[in-house]
């Protein structure tokens, strides 16, 4: 076993096992990382020499591995936060498995900011089935806009003359793109 002291200002002290990792340690453990992988966790202490694997790989998985999600929860996120919370009770790993990249940690931060604030499955669901409505609507809005577009460029057809209509189809085809939007 490797020893968990650091040179410190002129003496050694020994590192809390709880002490929060340093910048420097932050910027070690990826570079280790980097050259190791994260597979051998032991392998990667002895390197780190300050660290022993658990919070080696602890650290890495919950802070530092660039694929943790850190984009804002969203609805459905939370909706399944909290049925998952209903089904399994306080069991992060497992309730943060049903999630893309999301860690433990990050899921019961979540959950404990929703319940701060009462939020509810109920009042999630009904804010998803809202976002969904207003989109369903701005869809249908777009649609009937193009099919309008549509429409008048088809009654500018018939309205034309063979001259015209033949000098619509040379410009159409000479242009790269459609002189209405599809």
């Amino acid at each position: 076993m490797h020893l968990n002291y650091v040179y410190g200002i002129g003496y050694f002290h020994r590192l809390h096992p709880k002490s929060k990792f340093s910048v420097e340690e932050d910027v070690k453990l990826k570079k280790i990382v980097e050259e190791l992988g994260s597979t051998n966790w032991n392998l990667v202490a002895n390197k780190m020499q300050t660290r022993n694997a658990r919070q080696c790989r602890d650290r890495w998985e919950n802070y530092l591995s660039p694929t943790l999600n850190r984009d804002p929860f969203t609805l459905e996120e939370d909706l399944i936060i909290l049925q998952k919370y209903n089904e399994f009770g306080a069991k992060w790993v497992n309730i943060s498995k049903f999630l893309v990249n999301r860690t433990d940690i990050s899921v019961k931060s979540r959950w404990m900011m929703l319940k701060r604030r009462n939020i509810t499955a109920e009042s999630v669901q009904e804010a998803i089935e809202k976002e969904a409505a207003g989109q369903e609507k701005a869809l249908e809005e777009e649609h009937r806009d193009r099919q309008e577009n549509i429409d008048e460029v088809i009654t500018r057809l018939f309205e034309m003359s063979e001259m015209e209509e033949s000098t619509f189809w040379e410009n159409l085809l000479s242009e790269s793109t459609i002189p209405f939007e599809m």
